[in-house]
């Protein structure tokens, strides 16, 4: 952890020269510039994406945010989630399941080893998982 610096210390810190000082000023404030621009883009395409195949965009974002996380952590935001939903009672109505109780058998029996991919394809798994209306 960084000391707290004090007054006196304020006054005899090395300091930089007005131009390194206005260089790095306008550096950042550039890549803020440019973070804010992606960030934009990035909103704009998810937004047309989600609307367009008439996605959750809150579960797309999750699940393309798990998607970018190292395995180890996304598993382990997998299984929270898993047992966080059970400890709320999400489970306890089961019928949000039945539209995709053969996809999520398909997925176990992969788990367990028994791949049985023909029985889904990955699109509509993805598909049925999100609530999506699967691709023509």
């Amino acid at each position: 952890m960084a000391k707290k610096m004090k007054a006196k210390d304020a006054a005899t810190s090395k300091r930089i020269s007005r131009d390194d000082y206005k260089k790095a000023s306008e550096s950042v404030a550039h890549a803020r510039a440019n973070a804010k621009d992606y960030a934009g883009v990035a909103g704009q395409t998810t937004k047309t994406f989600v609307e367009r195949h008439n996605l959750n965009r809150k579960a797309f974002n999750f699940a393309t945010g798990l998607a970018n996380m190292e395995p180890a952590k996304r598993d382990d935001v997998v299984r929270s989630l898993l047992w966080y939903l059970d400890c709320e009672g999400c489970f306890d109505s089961l019928d949000m399941f039945d539209p995709v109780a053969d996809d999520l058998e398909a997925i176990l029996e992969k788990i367990r080893g028994n791949d049985t991919s023909s029985k889904v394809s990955d699109a509509s798994t993805v598909s049925a998982l999100a609530g999506a209306p699967l691709p023509n």
